[in-house]
């Protein structure tokens, strides 16, 4: 459940948004101020963002839970890839950060994000905690209206965290990631999106002393991508079919590309149903998903990450 409050001047808006969440204790999670230094700057130099907010590295990592389409996020995105409160600690793109966001549109169809953040995610435990600073930059280009490209990179210096599964070493990592959006003018209702990421992250170091590490390893390269494809039946001029919105997605994760029979994967299939649609001010919607899980290598009895699910979500968002 999101809450947002919204207080703006002709300098600035300030937002904040309080999240309740079983996993985490934070009770405020997000917490921004947005400022156009110079009026007359915009829109080369647009907006400079300073807070604790969603990370901009592609699309679904930079949208509130909220308006996310499935119940369970992409494993990019997501410390659970079982779903619910099966964690395997993947944390392969942090979802929020304290940071300075400079944000620019040099261009009618060209959005540019330069963001220096501290990369200790917001309990200052999960990701690095150290004093080095990570560095975020994203190219958004819109030749057309109904369609946008993205390129994002991030680098920075991790500690030796979260290595039980999936987790990273002590040292430099660093994220590469390319994505779409299509939602085509000749066939209203239908939305396309899919992201590609890739990334290095330093060897996973053992424990052998109270202070120190070994280094022994040559670090692992990690690929992640998903596809989906939904589409609203209100454009059907059927009136018993208006507020459906029947999609599917299919994902992998790679936690090794140089280890065999490893693999990730998942298929969801689900439906939408939207009782109240006032965007973007209030959205109540109930969402049915089932996911075809697999994991490679690995008995699914013992592991939930293999285990097919279905997932039921009542949602109310206000702003």
């Amino acid at each position: 459940m999101n809450s947002n409050t919204k207080v703006c001047t002709n300098a600035a808006c300030t937002t904040t948004a309080n999240v309740i969440s079983s996993a985490d204790s934070q009770l405020l999670r997000e917490a921004y101020i947005d400022i156009r230094p110079v009026l007359s700057w915009a829109p080369y130099l647009d907006i400079i963002r300073v807070g604790q907010y969603r990370i901009p590295f592609g699309i679904e990592n930079d949208t509130s839970s909220g308006l996310i389409d499935f119940i369970s996020r992409g494993y990019f995105s997501s410390g659970a890839v079982g779903g619910g409160s099966v964690s395997t600690g993947i944390d392969f793109l942090q979802e929020r950060d304290i940071y300075i966001d400079i944000k620019s549109k040099p261009h009618e169809f060209i959005e540019l994000d330069a963001v220096v953040m501290n990369g200790n995610f917001i309990d200052y435990t999960r990701i690095d905690n150290n004093s080095q600073k990570d560095y975020l930059g994203r190219i958004r280009i819109k030749p057309r209206k109904d369609f946008f490209v993205s390129f994002s990179a991030m680098t920075g210096e991790s500690e030796n965290r979260n290595t039980a599964l999936n987790g990273r070493g002590k040292g430099k990592y660093d994220r590469l990631g390319y994505d779409f959006r299509y939602t085509p003018d000749w066939l209203p209702g239908l939305h396309l999106q899919g992201e590609w990421i890739t990334g290095h992250d330093a060897p996973n170091q053992a424990n052998v002393g109270a202070t120190s590490f070994t280094t022994n390893g040559i670090g692992v390269m990690r690929r992640t991508w998903y596809v989906y494809a939904k589409y609203r039946l209100d454009n059907l001029g059927v009136e018993w079919l208006k507020g459906w919105e029947p999609l599917v997605r299919y994902e992998e994760f790679d936690p090794s590309t140089t280890a065999r029979n490893d693999m990730f994967t998942r298929t969801t299939v689900g439906a939408n149903y939207y009782f109240v649609e006032i965007l973007p001010k209030v959205q109540t919607k109930l969402q049915l998903n089932y996911e075809f899980r697999h994991h490679q290598g690995v008995d699914a009895t013992n592991d939930a990450a293999g285990k097919n699910a279905v997932l039921l979500q009542f949602q109310v968002r206000w702003m």
